[in-house]
């Protein structure tokens, strides 16, 4: 087992600037402005209505939600976008109690679901919530009976009408589900966003992937970038097809060979590092039960299910 060193202060600063840039590649910005657009004209709309971001773990979808709230909550705004994260196993009142708690309700988790109905209302127009997205929402058609998917999709589908924002719902594929489980909310769906893994095997997959590590590699924290191994089209497109073409992936092994990098005291960054990094993060995506998150129903969808456990956890099975 590799003893494991510290990084100088300067080292983490480092470290952290390279990890914290946006990579603003083009289905990122195709999301942020379908997402944004949706926004604008839905504060406008008598109905703004739903719109459904998904994509695999992975995909990216956490840093456009991310990168989206930051500028729509910037600056001059008198209005705010809110998110919420759904947990597991979430019951209408659990995700009414995670509404006022973002709203800032004191007493979050007190009272009868009429009571709460009636304080997320007077909140959200109190804060000047222009926007609400519900992220990780597939937790909430992944659990419980079909009776209790559909109260809860009734539910939303009421508190759509009485709030009149625009609501987008972020997570994995299974997000279109709740639309199946109660058809009177696709009436209420303005659009579909989807992010998709990278296909290096492609002339435009291959294309977009090499400018991304172009970008990463002139933010280097090494010093010297110039013979880094960012600039190796044959080892960085090996590494994205290892990746199964997720960038959150991607850049994770990217990210943790830097840091190996700058530990060892490296000059630049070289394939070894690359591939210590995937070996690290393959070996604890191994560990991972990914099964209780994605429950299947049939006999069908357990085969379908296991390519999908095994396509989330991003790694291929393949050596680097």
């Amino acid at each position: 087992m590799r003893e494991e060193m510290f990084l100088t202060d300067a080292q983490a600063d480092g470290l952290a600037t390279f990890q914290n840039q946006r990579v603003h590649h083009g289905q990122f910005q195709n999301a942020i402005a379908r997402i944004t657009n949706f926004h604008r004209s839905g504060t406008r709309a008598y109905a703004p209505g739903i719109m459904t971001f998904v994509g695999e773990t992975g995909a990216g979808k956490s840093s456009v939600v991310e990168n989206f709230c930051s500028m729509a909550n910037s600056g001059d705004s008198h209005s705010c976008v809110l998110s919420i994260i759904i947990p597991q196993s979430c019951t209408i009142k659990n995700l009414a109690s995670r509404i006022l708690y973002a709203l800032g309700d004191p007493c979050a988790s007190m009272g009868t679901r009429e009571s709460m109905e009636r304080r997320i209302a007077m909140l959200a127009d109190h804060a000047s919530v222009s926007m609400l997205i519900f992220d990780e929402f597939q937790h909430l058609t992944n659990k419980g009976s079909q009776a209790r998917r559909y109260d809860t999709a009734d539910w939303l589908k009421t508190q759509l009408e009485i709030l009149h924002r625009p609501v987008l719902f972020v997570g994995l594929p299974e997000v279109n589900d709740i639309f199946m489980v109660n058809p009177q909310l696709e009436t209420r769906r303005r659009g579909r966003i989807e992010l998709h893994p990278f296909d290096p095997s492609t002339k435009d997959g291959a294309k977009e992937l090499l400018m991304l590590f172009h970008f990463l590699n002139q933010a280097l924290p090494l010093p010297d970038p110039s013979s880094s191994v960012l600039k190796s089209n044959e080892v960085m497109l090996r590494l994205a097809r290892s990746c199964k073409g997720l960038i959150g992936y991607i850049t994770k092994v990217i990210y943790r060979s830097v840091e190996i990098a700058l530990l060892s005291n490296s000059p630049t960054l070289t394939e070894q590092h690359l591939t210590v990094a995937l070996s690290e993060l393959k070996e604890a995506s191994d560990e991972l039960d990914t099964r209780a998150a994605r429950p299947l129903q049939s006999k069908r969808k357990q085969t379908i299910g296991r390519v999908i456990s095994r396509q989330k956890k991003g790694l291929q099975d393949e050596p680097f």
